[in-house]
C-alpha cells in the first residue's frame, strides 16, 4: 500500500478551540495551531490510520469470492482498478462491473475476484488433483483510491478529486465527534492538565485526571473509540 497524494489536514481550527475556551484573544493562536496539529496526528495514531483524505495505490489478494477488501476506509472514490499489479499489461475493470461499499471498504463484483494461488502437485495417490498452497495467495488486483475524511472539502482541481467511482461531494465529510475529540485533546494540552491527578486549594483537595484511566477518563479517547482499527 503506497500513499500517492496526501492532505495531512488539521482536524479542527483555532476558531473552534477558542469557542470552547470562551475566548477571542489572538495572542495564543500560534500555540493553539501547533497543539491542533499535534492533536490531529495523535487522533490518527490512536485510531490506527490516517483520518484526513489520502490517495492510495494498493495491491490486493483475492480468494475467489465476490468481495474484495480495501485496506483504508472510508473510501471516497476508486480512481482505477486493474487485473494486474503492473498497469503496463493490465486490463482496467469497468466501474459498472462492481459496487463500492465506502464505509466498509468493500468492492463487490458478481463475477467474483479471481483467486491466484500456486498449487502443490498431488502425490501418486488418491486424490490425483493438485491442492492449493495455503497462505501463498499472490497479489493480482491493483486499485487506486482515495480514502479518509475532509474537513473543508476537496476542490475539483485537487489530486484527491475524482468522479470515477464514489462520491462527488466537495463538502465536509469529517464526523463531528472526531473533531470534538481533537478539540478536547487540544484544550487538555493547552491547559496543561493532561495527567493531573490531584489539586489542592486550601483545605480542599480534588482528585481527577486521565492518567491510566483509559477511555472512561479521557473524553477524546472515548469519542474516537468507535473509529479505532484493530
Amino acid at each position: 500500500q503506497t500513499c500517492i497524494a496526501s492532505s495531512d489536514a488539521d482536524l479542527t481550527t483555532t476558531g473552534q478551540v477558542k469557542s470552547m475556551l470562551g475566548t477571542t484573544l489572538t495572542s495564543d493562536d500560534a500555540q493553539l495551531s501547533t497543539l491542533i496539529r499535534r492533536a490531529s496526528r495523535w487522533a490518527e495514531q490512536y485510531v490506527g490510520e490516517s483520518l484526513s483524505a489520502q490517495s492510495y495505490r494498493e495491491t490486493l489478494r483475492s480468494y475467489g469470492s465476490r468481495r474484495l477488501a480495501i485496506g483504508r476506509r472510508p473510501v471516497r472514490a476508486v480512481t482505477g482498478l486493474f487485473d494486474s499489479t503492473s498497469t503496463a499489461d493490465a486490463t482496467r475493470i469497468l466501474t459498472s462491473e462492481y459496487r463500492l461499499e465506502p464505509e466498509a471498504g468493500f468492492l463487490d463484483r458478481d463475477a467474483g475476484w479471481t483467486w491466484r494461488v500456486p498449487y502443490v502437485p498431488a502425490p501418486f495417490a488418491v486424490p490425483l488433483s493438485d491442492s492449493p498452497w495455503a497462505g501463498q495467495e499472490r497479489p493480482l488486483w491493483l486499485v487506486d483510491y482515495v480514502a479518509g475524511y475532509t474537513y473543508t472539502g476537496i476542490d475539483t482541481g485537487s489530486a484527491l478529486w475524482s468522479t470515477e467511482k464514489g462520491t462527488t461531494s466537495t463538502g465536509r465529510t469529517l464526523p463531528e465527534d472526531i473533531e470534538a475529540a481533537v478539540v478536547a485533546k487540544t484544550i487538555s494540552w493547552y491547559q496543561g492538565d493532561e495527567n493531573v491527578v490531584a489539586r489542592s486549594v486550601g483545605d480542599l483537595r480534588i482528585q481527577y485526571g486521565t492518567f491510566g484511566g483509559g477511555e472512561a477518563a479521557d473524553p477524546a479517547r472515548a469519542l474516537l473509540g468507535p473509529y479505532r482499527r484493530f
